[in-house]
């Protein structure tokens, strides 16, 4: 009975195990290795936690300075970590070593790190204690570089960054600023590598990389806080597999951007067209012509591959079909432009018509000289108005002597009060270089791009803008080839300064001025 009546009293609930645990791991130091020792020469070190502890990603997380050859063994044991050095690792000598755990220690269940915690030792008679500091930002966009690893060299040469683990070394943070502590007084080679597989070592051209022009001189009295710049080597330009299964089209994809191929060939150039889109590039072939070959040239390193091709005798070419290379602004003083799949050689003015309401209208029309595989139609356009455009059979030719089929677009056109007018100005650039202008829209795709060169100012108005929000990206084009490359090590070249930023918000019928002084 008394049973029945405690059960029929209680209050059904859950357990809840008091407040949650948001502090990390305390060291418990008169239990654990002492820290800054002196002559040492032990080959493990333990340390003592006031909890139950796991280890994350230690591999990662563990950074030894100077680096050991052999990776050594870290476990838990318990509330204890126990570091030890691997049996045929031999430790420098006169060296301050410091092993930073990061926040490899953590409670068993909460997961709260020990943030960076350092144990220090040197093989010598003193510790070193000077050190230097800065920060890692990304070349292209300025942002901070985390999980970098910055490394100091004695030796200054160039292919040691190949070869040798550095004397002292160090990862950033997530505000890309690092610490080097424990340092010795001297003069030492600065590197910085994104250091993917852990070894130390720079491996091209996967491992983006940043260095300083000369030697830094750490000393008690300096305090220099250094930035480096960080960029990707570009990948050596390489061929793709050929695909040649469109009719008398030979499509021929690069690992990048082949901007720098220079392609000829063996037969006129009159009977062959070459296409460039992203990473490839398309060789429209006459099918009258006879076998030939393609010299594909390489201009950074003069290497030139030879292609064999021959054109397709059978068959016929499919019908011509619109391509989206050219997007239409609608201005009235633009013209109007149509993109194809191949490109075009004539145009029959006759078979096109053109309405504007009712009213048949013509409009002058013509291959686009700048891109062959567009039209464009030029014509005083009114405002505020919609246009019917017909393109009766046979009125285009294209490359293979083709003609279409009946094509039928709409396009309305803008009044040009809602439209806005980008103004530039640039102030302090530099004669001597080159600089590369890019307007984008939309995702960083751009929509202008212009040269300047030999001036120390630029004024540019750019008319008939979209409202919309616009960024501008300048390039400090020091080798004068009309885009940004990237650090060039064993050159000696930082990479091509480069600013990027958002421009305030384009309304219609206004003028935006960007006024810039150039650093």
């Amino acid at each position: 009975m008394l049973i029945v009546l405690l059960s029929q009293c209680a209050t059904r609930g859950s357990i809840t195990g008091g407040p949650k645990d948001a502090q990390p791991p305390q060291l418990i130091e008169v239990e654990s290795s002492p820290n800054f020792q002196t002559d040492f020469t032990e080959r493990s070190l333990t340390l003592h936690f006031d909890e139950w502890i796991k280890l994350n990603d230690p591999f990662t997380q563990i950074l030894i300075s100077p680096p050991t050859e052999r990776r050594p063994d870290v476990r838990v044991r318990g509330r204890a970590v126990n570091f030890t050095f691997h049996e045929d690792e031999v430790l420098r000598e006169d060296a301050t070593y410091s092993i930073n755990f990061g926040s490899a220690i953590q409670d068993i269940t909460e997961s709260n790190p020990v943030q960076n915690y350092s144990f220090v030792f040197s093989t010598g008679s003193s510790i070193d204690s000077l050190s230097i500091g800065g920060m890692v930002v990304d070349a292209q966009t300025g942002e901070p570089k985390e999980e970098v690893t910055v490394m100091l060299y004695e030796e200054n040469i160039d292919s040691i960054v190949f070869q040798s683990k550095p004397f002292y070394a160090a990862r950033t943070l997530k505000n890309g600023s690092f610490q080097i502590n424990n340092v010795k007084s001297g003069a030492f080679k600065m590197i910085a590598i994104a250091d993917e597989n852990l070894n130390y070592l720079w491996d091209p051209p996967a491992e983006p990389i940043a260095f300083l022009d000369t030697l830094i001189t750490i000393s008690a009295d300096s305090s220099a806080s250094v930035k480096l710049i960080m960029s990707a080597q570009l990948a050596q330009l390489q061929m793709e597999r050929i695909d040649t299964s469109g009719w008398n089209l030979a499509i021929i994809p690069y690992n990048r951007s082949p901007e720098e191929i220079d392609v000829s060939f063996s037969i006129a150039d009159s009977l062959l067209y070459v296409w460039r889109e992203g990473n490839q590039l398309w060789v429209y072939q006459n099918p009258q012509v006879p076998n030939y070959q393609a010299y594909l040239t390489d201009l950074s390193t003069l290497l030139t591959d030879t292609l064999k091709l021959r054109p397709d005798r059978s068959g016929s070419p499919a019908t011509l079909g619109k391509k989206s290379i050219w997007k239409n602004s609608y201005h009235p003083a633009e013209p109007i432009r149509i993109c194809f799949d191949r490109p075009i050689t004539s145009v029959q003015q006759d078979r096109i018509v053109l309405l504007e309401g009712k009213d048949s209208i013509r409009a002058q029309a013509s291959v686009f000289d700048s891109i062959p595989l567009c039209i464009e139609f030029s014509n005083p356009w009114k405002a505020d108005s919609t246009y019917r455009l017909t393109i009766l059979p046979g009125a285009l030719t294209d490359f293979y002597g083709a003609s279409n089929d009946t094509i039928a677009e709409t396009f309305p056109i803008a009044n040009p009060d809602r439209f806005g007018t980008i103004i530039l100005q640039f102030d302090n650039l530099e004669p001597q270089n080159g600089y590369v202008f890019e307007l984008g829209k939309d995702k960083g795709k751009v929509l202008s791009t212009f040269l300047v060169q030999g001036d120390s100012t630029l004024n540019r108005t750019i008319e008939r803008m979209k409202p919309g929000k616009y960024t501008l990206r300048v390039i400090e084009d020091r080798n004068l080839n009309g885009h940004w490359d990237p650090a060039e090590y064993m050159l000696g070249e930082q990479p091509e300064k480069l600013l990027e930023f958002a421009l305030e918000e384009l309304r219609a019928n206004w003028d935006l001025e960007v006024k810039h002084a150039w650093k």
